[in-house]
Protein backbone atom coordinates (compact mmCIF):
# COMPACT_ATOMS: atom_id res chain seq x y z
CA UNK A 1 0.00 0.00 0.00
CA UNK A 2 1.52 3.35 -1.00
CA UNK A 3 2.58 5.68 1.80
CA UNK A 4 0.19 8.45 0.68
CA UNK A 5 -2.76 6.03 0.88
CA UNK A 6 -1.71 5.01 4.41
CA UNK A 7 -1.44 8.65 5.50
CA UNK A 8 -4.86 9.41 4.01
CA UNK A 9 -6.39 6.46 5.83
CA UNK A 10 -4.83 7.58 9.11
CA UNK A 11 -6.18 11.13 8.69
CA UNK A 12 -9.66 9.86 7.77
CA UNK A 13 -9.58 7.45 10.71
CA UNK A 14 -8.60 10.19 13.15
CA UNK A 15 -11.25 12.53 11.80
CA UNK A 16 -14.03 9.97 12.16
CA UNK A 17 -12.85 8.33 15.39
CA UNK A 18 -14.49 11.05 17.45
CA UNK A 19 -17.94 10.28 16.00
CA UNK A 20 -17.78 6.52 15.89
CA UNK A 21 -17.82 3.73 18.42
CA UNK A 22 -15.77 0.55 18.34
CA UNK A 23 -15.77 -1.20 14.98
CA UNK A 24 -18.87 -3.38 15.37
CA UNK A 25 -19.51 -3.94 11.67
CA UNK A 26 -16.82 -3.47 9.04
CA UNK A 27 -16.70 -3.47 5.25
CA UNK A 28 -14.57 -6.34 3.98
CA UNK A 29 -15.03 -5.81 0.24
CA UNK A 30 -17.00 -3.71 -2.25
CA UNK A 31 -17.57 -5.30 -5.64
CA UNK A 32 -19.48 -4.24 -8.76
CA UNK A 33 -20.77 -6.46 -11.55
CA UNK A 34 -23.46 -6.63 -14.20
CA UNK A 35 -25.98 -9.46 -14.32
CA UNK A 36 -26.59 -11.27 -17.60
CA UNK A 37 -29.67 -9.08 -18.10
CA UNK A 38 -27.49 -5.93 -17.61
CA UNK A 39 -28.79 -4.97 -14.19
CA UNK A 40 -25.96 -3.33 -12.21
CA UNK A 41 -25.10 -4.92 -8.85
CA UNK A 42 -23.10 -3.40 -6.01
CA UNK A 43 -22.12 -5.90 -3.34
CA UNK A 44 -20.83 -4.87 0.07
CA UNK A 45 -19.41 -7.71 2.12
CA UNK A 46 -19.56 -6.96 5.84
CA UNK A 47 -18.20 -8.68 8.96
CA UNK A 48 -19.78 -8.40 12.41
CA UNK A 49 -17.58 -8.21 15.49
CA UNK A 50 -18.38 -8.31 19.21
CA UNK A 51 -20.78 -5.61 20.37
CA UNK A 52 -18.86 -3.37 22.78
CA UNK A 53 -21.70 -0.89 23.30
CA UNK A 54 -22.36 -0.81 27.07
CA UNK A 55 -26.10 -0.40 26.41
CA UNK A 56 -26.31 -3.50 24.20
CA UNK A 57 -28.60 -6.30 25.32
CA UNK A 58 -25.93 -8.84 24.36
CA UNK A 59 -22.33 -8.53 23.21
CA UNK A 60 -22.98 -11.22 20.59
CA UNK A 61 -25.57 -9.22 18.62
CA UNK A 62 -25.60 -5.87 16.82
CA UNK A 63 -28.93 -4.22 16.03
CA UNK A 64 -30.05 -1.26 13.91
CA UNK A 65 -27.41 -1.34 11.18
CA UNK A 66 -27.58 0.77 8.03
CA UNK A 67 -25.39 0.28 4.98
CA UNK A 68 -25.35 3.33 2.70
CA UNK A 69 -23.88 3.06 -0.77
CA UNK A 70 -22.76 6.27 -2.49
CA UNK A 71 -21.95 5.98 -6.22
CA UNK A 72 -20.64 8.42 -8.81
CA UNK A 73 -20.82 7.39 -12.48
CA UNK A 74 -19.15 9.21 -15.36
CA UNK A 75 -21.86 10.99 -17.36
CA UNK A 76 -20.68 13.47 -20.01
CA UNK A 77 -24.24 14.76 -20.49
CA UNK A 78 -24.09 16.54 -17.14
CA UNK A 79 -22.26 19.79 -16.42
CA UNK A 80 -20.36 18.14 -13.57
CA UNK A 81 -19.74 14.93 -15.59
CA UNK A 82 -20.73 12.78 -12.59
CA UNK A 83 -24.14 11.24 -11.95
CA UNK A 84 -24.76 10.45 -8.27
CA UNK A 85 -26.72 7.66 -6.61
CA UNK A 86 -27.30 6.96 -2.92
CA UNK A 87 -29.30 4.18 -1.28
CA UNK A 88 -29.56 2.69 2.17
CA UNK A 89 -30.18 -0.83 3.36
CA UNK A 90 -31.72 -1.28 6.81
CA UNK A 91 -30.56 -4.35 8.73
CA UNK A 92 -32.44 -5.52 11.79
CA UNK A 93 -29.83 -7.65 13.54
CA UNK A 94 -26.43 -9.25 13.01
CA UNK A 95 -24.59 -11.81 15.10
CA UNK A 96 -20.89 -11.77 16.02
CA UNK A 97 -18.96 -13.60 13.30
CA UNK A 98 -21.63 -13.05 10.64
CA UNK A 99 -20.24 -12.49 7.15
CA UNK A 100 -23.01 -11.01 5.06
CA UNK A 101 -23.39 -9.52 1.61
CA UNK A 102 -25.58 -6.46 1.16
CA UNK A 103 -26.61 -5.90 -2.46
CA UNK A 104 -27.84 -2.84 -4.31
CA UNK A 105 -29.20 -2.78 -7.88
CA UNK A 106 -29.71 -0.30 -10.71
CA UNK A 107 -32.18 -1.39 -13.42
CA UNK A 108 -30.85 -2.40 -16.83
CA UNK A 109 -32.78 0.34 -18.67
CA UNK A 110 -31.14 3.07 -16.55
CA UNK A 111 -27.72 1.53 -17.25
CA UNK A 112 -28.49 1.30 -20.97
CA UNK A 113 -29.93 4.84 -21.20
CA UNK A 114 -26.85 6.43 -19.59
CA UNK A 115 -24.31 3.93 -20.99
CA UNK A 116 -22.79 3.44 -17.56
CA UNK A 117 -19.75 1.33 -16.97
CA UNK A 118 -18.37 0.89 -13.47
CA UNK A 119 -18.73 3.75 -10.97
CA UNK A 120 -15.86 6.20 -10.95
CA UNK A 121 -16.35 6.91 -7.22
CA UNK A 122 -17.91 4.90 -4.42
CA UNK A 123 -18.20 4.78 -0.66
CA UNK A 124 -19.92 2.14 1.51
CA UNK A 125 -20.82 3.72 4.85
CA UNK A 126 -21.71 1.59 7.88
CA UNK A 127 -23.92 3.11 10.58
CA UNK A 128 -24.84 1.34 13.83
CA UNK A 129 -27.47 2.91 16.07
CA UNK A 130 -27.03 6.19 14.16
CA UNK A 131 -23.25 6.22 14.72
CA UNK A 132 -20.91 6.06 11.74
CA UNK A 133 -18.42 3.21 12.02
CA UNK A 134 -14.70 3.68 11.51
CA UNK A 135 -13.50 3.73 7.92
CA UNK A 136 -11.19 1.27 6.30
CA UNK A 137 -9.59 1.33 2.88
CA UNK A 138 -11.99 -1.33 1.60
CA UNK A 139 -15.01 0.97 1.96
CA UNK A 140 -14.20 3.60 -0.66
CA UNK A 141 -12.69 3.98 -4.11
CA UNK A 142 -8.96 4.56 -4.41
CA UNK A 143 -9.45 7.96 -6.08
CA UNK A 144 -10.93 9.35 -2.85
CA UNK A 145 -7.63 10.31 -1.27
CA UNK A 146 -8.49 12.61 1.64
CA UNK A 147 -11.18 13.20 4.23
CA UNK A 148 -12.01 16.45 2.44
CA UNK A 149 -12.52 14.58 -0.87
CA UNK A 150 -14.73 12.02 0.88
CA UNK A 151 -16.83 14.75 2.51
CA UNK A 152 -17.19 16.61 -0.81
CA UNK A 153 -18.16 13.39 -2.61
CA UNK A 154 -20.79 12.53 0.02
CA UNK A 155 -22.22 16.05 -0.06
CA UNK A 156 -22.41 16.09 -3.86
CA UNK A 157 -23.92 12.60 -3.86
CA UNK A 158 -26.65 13.61 -1.40
CA UNK A 159 -27.48 16.68 -3.49
CA UNK A 160 -27.15 15.00 -6.90
CA UNK A 161 -29.07 11.86 -6.01
CA UNK A 162 -32.36 13.77 -6.17
CA UNK A 163 -32.54 13.28 -9.94
CA UNK A 164 -31.92 9.54 -9.43
CA UNK A 165 -34.01 8.96 -6.31
CA UNK A 166 -35.03 5.30 -6.03
CA UNK A 167 -32.99 4.13 -9.02
CA UNK A 168 -30.31 2.55 -6.82
CA UNK A 169 -32.23 0.10 -4.67
CA UNK A 170 -31.42 -2.35 -1.88
CA UNK A 171 -31.97 -5.99 -2.82
CA UNK A 172 -35.24 -6.23 -0.92
CA UNK A 173 -36.78 -3.64 -3.27
CA UNK A 174 -35.53 -5.28 -6.47
CA UNK A 175 -37.82 -7.63 -8.41
CA UNK A 176 -37.65 -11.24 -7.23
CA UNK A 177 -36.28 -12.47 -10.55
CA UNK A 178 -33.38 -9.98 -10.22
CA UNK A 179 -32.48 -10.47 -6.57
CA UNK A 180 -32.80 -14.26 -6.76
CA UNK A 181 -32.23 -15.98 -3.44
CA UNK A 182 -29.94 -13.11 -2.28
CA UNK A 183 -27.32 -15.48 -0.79
CA UNK A 184 -25.53 -14.26 2.33
CA UNK A 185 -28.04 -11.47 2.91
CA UNK A 186 -28.59 -10.29 6.49
CA UNK A 187 -31.99 -10.00 8.16
CA UNK A 188 -33.53 -6.77 6.91
CA UNK A 189 -36.18 -4.61 8.53
CA UNK A 190 -39.59 -5.04 6.97
CA UNK A 191 -40.19 -1.83 5.08
CA UNK A 192 -43.89 -1.14 4.76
Amino acid sequence: MPLTRILVLISIFLAYSSVSIAQLVSVQQVKFTFLKNNWFVGEIQILTDRNTDPQAISDKFVENVNIRLYLGFQNDNLAENIDYYVAQSDIMILEQGDKNTVRFFIPDKIIKMHRYRMPQFYYAEVVVNKKVQKLNSRAFSSNINSKQNLDVFMQKARQGMKRNLGRLMPSYHAPNNIQGSDPGAPIYFNSL
